[in-house]
């Protein structure tokens, strides 16, 4: 089981629950849920469920007023408010004192703890064992207040003992708040303003949240480093290089593919997130897994989003397709007539888009060994490409200095983007669609509004070309990387059309230097990580 939220009922289930015939016993539903609880025999378990009580005690309450029941509601409240602590007192009088009122400050409030997200923390025990009874009990109003209203964490027993504090919140039947000073007595107006105050603090200050940086270095690259890709959970890493080759490294914890020469046996080798089956030919000591298929020299590589396909691109004028699992090219696409120099996939996985030097880009489909639609329009070759997050639209880049953003559905340009003074090589979207940074051989990165087209931010700090980009997931951050052997970070979220000149403006908010490593592949991944790579020497 994964830890996080969980989701108890599908979302039509969700709807039927809504029903008026299927509220009618919420008070006796709820009151079942509180015997359970009291009446568990195993401690640790009523301890860590109880957290649940007052949560689900309040949505059965508003359930009853939202249908109209508002003496039931009263009656419900005031019967089993007892069974709470002091801390939960004011929540309880402020329901009680809004139950009946038509006021729109009260109906407001009632909507406050309506949309209000409890928090809770249970042992992957303690969670199977509640499912386990509320499908028993045939308790499904109770699981679609839970699915609804409340964040299971679900964690090992070591993780919840090592956080006291947390622990004793949960047993206590304490929320989320708490864990942000917010006193009991608080209000529900003044709970929200404390939360949207730390969300706005954290929103205002992107510099001061700088990335942590995990760097690879290709050490001894004699064979030609073309061009790096590393799978979305940074378990794989994939460099394309001049001998027509592309290799996989592992990163898990800087193991390598040491793979053994024992007699194979029927059980998969699992081995650096790489499922090898039985029939692989093992070789003594291997540092890597080298991929040959290309007749030139690989240009570009890219994972799927589950990693267990690589496409990658050559100066052959091909595109293959890798199974991960057991090692094979499963497909081979041509349709340019010259070399293929990037490749990106969609997030729907069944298409993929490829620039090439014959001037055009061309929207592949998986299921295809030909090109699904041509899109052309630039003079010069076409360097880079990129879908936007809708998939709608594609970018790419061209050394005619240009950016241009297409339609897929018509093969027409809806943006040209000029200003660069150099050959365009990388781009990126940021994560609301909403802008395209682009940057090349100028050293400089353009920053473009879509929906007008217009420049709205220059970004003048690198002294050689810039190979790759990457938005922040918050959207707020660029990192860029090139030849001169250095990482910078910008911040996007200042003034719009402006120039911004290397230290003179604070939108620069750090520069990361390597010894002697161009960057050559740069990207942002979860939890505020950059992963970058790129040749020694």
């Amino acid at each position: 089981a994964q830890h996080g939220s969980h989701s108890l009922l599908d979302h039509s289930l969700m709807n039927y629950l809504q029903t008026e015939a299927s509220v009618s016993n919420v008070s006796s539903l709820g009151m079942r849920f509180m015997a359970f609880v009291e009446n568990c025999e195993d401690q640790d378990y009523k301890n860590e469920i109880s957290g649940l009580l007052f949560p689900v005690f309040i949505h059965c309450f508003l359930k009853l007023l939202g249908f109209g029941d508002i003496k039931g509601g009263k009656k419900f409240l005031i019967d089993y408010s007892a069974n709470f602590t002091a801390d939960n007192a004011h929540d309880i009088e402020v329901l009680s004192c809004v139950a009946d009122s038509t006021d729109t400050d009260n109906q407001a409030v009632l909507k406050d703890y309506k949309n209000y997200k409890f928090f809770i923390n249970l042992t992957l025990d303690t969670f199977q064992y509640l499912i386990n009874f509320l499908e028993a009990a045939d308790l499904l109003i109770i699981m679609s207040i839970i699915s609804q209203h409340i964040f299971i964490n679900k964690n090992t027993i070591e993780e919840i003992e090592g956080s006291e504090n947390l622990s004793q919140g949960i047993a206590e039947g304490n929320t989320i708040e708490e864990d942000f000073d917010i006193q009991p007595s608080s209000s529900v107006d003044d709970k929200i303003m404390k939360f949207n105050e730390i969300v706005n603090n954290a929103k205002e200050s992107p510099t001061n949240h700088l990335p942590n940086i995990r760097f690879y270095t290709f050490l001894n690259a004699y064979q030609g480093l073309n061009t790096v890709s590393v799978s979305d959970d940074c378990k794989i890493l994939c460099g394309g290089f001049a001998d027509a080759t592309a290799r996989l490294w592992c990163l898990n914890f800087g193991e390598s593919f040491a793979l053994s020469t024992d007699e194979v046996t029927n059980d998969e080798v699992h081995e650096f997130g790489l499922k090898i089956e039985d029939s692989l030919k093992r070789k003594e000591n291997q540092e890597c897994i080298t991929l040959r298929g290309h007749s030139s020299e690989v240009t570009s590589c890219r994972f799927n989003d589950e990693a267990n396909y690589l496409f990658t691109t050559s100066e052959d004028a091909t595109v293959k397709l890798w199974n991960i699992e057991d090692l094979k090219c499963v497909a081979s696409y041509r349709g340019h007539v010259h070399p293929i120099w990037d490749i990106d996939i969609s997030k729907f996985a069944v298409y993929f888009a490829t620039a090439s030097a014959d001037r055009t880009t061309r929207l592949w489909g998986t299921e295809y060994t030909h090109p699904l639609r041509i899109f052309a329009g630039h003079i010069d070759s076409v360097n880079c490409v990129r879908f936007h997050p809708n998939c709608n639209y594609i970018a790419t880049g061209s050394a005619d200095k240009t950016c241009r953003l297409w339609d897929i559905q018509n093969g027409q340009t809806v943006r040209l983007f000029t200003g660069h003074k150099g050959d365009v090589m990388t781009m990126a979207f940021s994560p609301n669609g909403k802008y395209l940074a682009a940057a090349g051989t100028d050293g400089s990165i353009h920053l473009w509004d879509i929906s007008s087209g217009k420049l709205i931010q220059e970004f003048i700090g690198h002294t050689a070309p810039v190979y790759s980009i990457s938005f922040s997931p918050c959207g707020t951050q660029i990192a860029s990387g090139g030849v001169e052997n250095c990482i910078k970070i910008w911040d996007v979220s200042g003034p719009i059309y402006q120039t911004f000149e290397n230290s003179d403006s604070d939108v620069l908010s750090a520069t990361f230097h390597t010894k002697a490593t161009a960057i050559q592949y740069l990207q942002y991944v979860a939890a505020n990580h950059l992963v970058a790579a790129g040749p020694f020497g």
